[in-house]
């Protein structure tokens, strides 16, 4: 299920306002969904304040598409993107693997959508490599 979370700031002089919108997927309303949209609604909070007190003059309005803030402002690393994500799960799944406690213990996220792009790159080129175990 897709998830639409929207984030606008107060008007500036230079500016009527910053926008951040962010697309979630999640597949059920458990612990782990609530993490993420959390997550996502902070992200887009900081970058609005950000953008928002440097008056608007560089983001107007920061859309992330799925994850990540195509924005010249940020409030951190980029989330990984949507087709990292599914690569991810779908190598997991065919190689028998339990990616909590990995993302848990290796990552520190819940989710394989908390992860940043590197680390989910990261985590790709150890499953194509066999380098985890079931």
């Amino acid at each position: 299920m897709k998830l639409t979370i929207t984030v606008v700031g107060q008007p500036t002089p230079q500016s009527n306002s910053v926008t951040c919108k962010a697309d979630i997927e999640i597949e059920s309303f458990d612990q782990q969904a609530l993490s993420q949209l959390v997550h996502t609604a902070q992200q887009c909070d900081s970058v609005v304040r950000l953008a928002g007190s440097s008056g608007g003059d560089s983001a107007r309005s920061a859309s992330p598409g799925r994850r990540g803030f195509a924005a010249n402002h940020r409030s951190g690393p980029r989330l990984a993107t949507e087709k990292q994500v599914g690569a991810i799960k779908n190598m997991a799944k065919r190689q028998g693997i339990d990616l909590s406690p990995v993302l848990h213990d290796e990552f520190a996220v819940s989710s394989t959508a908390a992860l940043s792009i590197s680390q989910a790159s990261d985590l790709i080129d150890r499953l194509k490599n066999n380098l985890l175990s079931a």
